[in-house]
């Protein structure tokens, strides 16, 4: 993949400034969570919304499973398009999951795993349609509260000792999770639901996971980006394909921040988020044989790269940089000066 100019994209988490508050207002729901190994020996299908997922309906129709998972978007798509489906999931903590058409303003009758952070309106309502909703926690990695200091009498679980770095686990974050909940698991690969869901499934020991939909691009082959300050990149991006739906990223705003790259000669363009997103989905697939994914997307873009190319490809993608920060991430722009903190 070639990526043009380099630069440091922050990302920030939908209400961020809320998000203990989430935490603490989603308890009084916590009494269904997931639990370790309460799908061993069973197959399970995760849906991402991605472009691909609209070219694969008679091959998941096809795919034998014990349960299916649409993530955020491809819940409302799948029972739209009378796709098979029995679970929606999200991570996602912002109040368009309650209120875009797009996402869960309609409910259905699927169980729904929700992670501690989402929006605190988001369980409610699904409840008051009376919704089954099963639990589980997403890492944030929002810094403690002022002046917060962990007990003296708190340790980390037994597993999480035997690491190197247990401060890292003593946060106040970890503190909410093991306190005013129930016991269950903190996932915390990639950036959205999907490789979120992927390590779900994994902790449920689901011996067989395959993945639809998770694109972490646009749909490839569009026509080349412009420069970020040309007066036709919104309309470029207005005519990208970002969801199975056939929203385009427009909808994060006529001046969302995208990249374009190159695999094997074909153009992909693709957001941060979604960037980090692919890298950790590839790297599950490398750690666990027992994931598959299908469709043409990014992440399997990525895996068919020759032996040759394939290490040096992966050193060179963006990486988190600890303060909520993509470092590397490239940018088309006509003064990158400008675009060092976006």
């Amino acid at each position: 993949m070639t990526l043009p100019v380099s630069a440091t994209i922050q990302l920030e988490m939908p209400n961020q400034n809320f998000l203990f508050e989430h935490i603490k207002a989603n308890a009084k729901y916590g009494t269904d969570v997931i639990r370790l190994a309460e799908a061993k020996g069973k197959r399970v299908i995760i849906c991402g919304s991605g472009p691909s997922l609209a070219h694969e309906h008679e091959t998941l129709k096809q795919t034998l499973a014990h349960q299916i998972w649409a993530a955020n978007s491809a819940l409302p798509y799948l029972v739209k398009h009378k796709l098979p489906v029995t679970h929606g999931i999200t991570v996602d903590m912002s109040v368009e999951m309650v209120d875009d058409p797009a996402e869960w303003l309609e409910t259905f009758p699927v169980t729904y795993l929700c992670s501690s952070g989402v929006h605190p309106r988001l369980i409610p309502h699904l409840k008051a349609h009376n919704r089954r909703v099963r639990m589980f926690h997403s890492y944030l990695g929002i810094k403690n509260p002022e002046g917060w200091v962990a007990p003296d009498t708190w340790k980390p679980p037994q597993e999480v000792r035997a690491g190197v770095q247990v401060d890292l686990f003593r946060t106040y974050e970890m503190y909410l999770y093991q306190h005013i909940y129930p016991g269950t698991v903190q996932v915390g690969y990639g950036l959205n639901t999907v490789p979120r869901a992927i390590c779900l499934a994994l902790w449920m020991e689901f011996k067989e996971i395959v993945v639809f939909g998770a694109d972490c691009a646009c749909a490839p082959d569009a026509e080349l980006m412009p420069t970020a300050n040309d007066p036709n990149y919104p309309a470029w991006l207005e005519s990208l394909k970002l969801y199975a739906d056939g929203r385009s990223p427009a909808k994060y705003g006529p001046n969302a921040v995208m990249s374009q790259g190159i695999i094997e000669g074909r153009v992909w363009h693709t957001r941060p988020d979604m960037l980090i997103s692919a890298g950790h989905i590839v790297d599950l697939v490398h750690r666990y044989p027992n994931i598959r994914l299908v469709g043409d997307t990014l992440p399997n873009a990525m895996l068919t790269l020759p032996d040759g190319t394939r290490e040096d490809f992966f050193q060179k993608l963006p990486k988190l940089n600890g303060s909520g920060g993509v470092e590397g991430f490239g940018l088309n722009i006509d003064k990158p000066q400008e675009a060092a903190s976006c």
